[in-house]
């Protein structure tokens, strides 16, 4: 048994269960054929379902983010599959560089600026699929198809999920602490509440 991984895994359960689990008393040990290997991979799966969704949540803040300065811009989905059809793609550039160029940029590739941050202005090209584009100092932007209302959305919902996640991991430490503490040869490793302290410091008082 690699009894620190198992320390670890008490010490992440401690800081699932709360005073309201303590006062109400959490399970004895489980039966001795559900023993700490069994617990330890439930937990595994837990620790990656919730890292998995927090990794996502952080993936959609980045995109919210990137996406902010196109505001809601959405493409055809056949946009550059069909013939004849032109092509949008997305750039950025610093802002002296585009205001510089845009007269030149505008006559050749149909440029159309949707928006100016601090330093970057942010805008678009419209031509043919096999047209190369050639503008010096500008930049061609990786952005997320979908509208940030929708990557809102899909973050909410995640978030949701990662709450629901997190919940069924207090239950299963709540219900499995003191089997992992007893495994390791542990007890009472969960803090005191002031109540049951208080009742404590009583009794030493009495015992003088």
């Amino acid at each position: 048994m690699n009894e620190l991984i198992y320390r670890e895994m008490l010490e992440e359960m401690r800081t699932c269960i709360n005073k309201e689990d303590v006062k109400a008393g959490l399970p004895d040990e489980t039966a001795p054929d559900f023993d700490i290997d069994r617990i330890f991979i439930f937990w595994q799966q837990f620790r990656m379902k919730t890292n998995n969704l927090k990794k996502y949540i952080e993936s959609l803040d980045y995109d919210i983010a990137a996406r902010v300065p196109w505001g809601d811009l959405t493409f055809s989905s056949d946009e550059g599959f069909v013939e004849g059809l032109p092509m949008t793609r997305c750039w950025t550039a610093s802002k002296e560089c585009f205001e510089a160029n845009r007269t030149i940029w505008e006559k050749a590739y149909s440029v159309r600026l949707i928006s100016e941050g601090q330093y970057l202005a942010y805008f678009t090209t419209s031509t043919q699929k096999d047209v190369e584009i050639m503008m010096e100092g500008a930049e061609e932007a990786k952005v997320c198809p979908s509208p940030a209302s929708t990557l809102i959305m899909l973050q909410t919902k995640a978030k949701d999920s990662l709450k629901l996640e997190q919940l069924k991991m207090c239950d299963f430490a709540v219900e499995y602490y003191h089997s992992v503490e007893a495994a390791l040869g542990l007890k009472d490793t969960l803090p005191k509440t002031k109540r049951k302290r208080l009742i404590s410091k009583i009794k030493k008082l009495l015992h003088r």
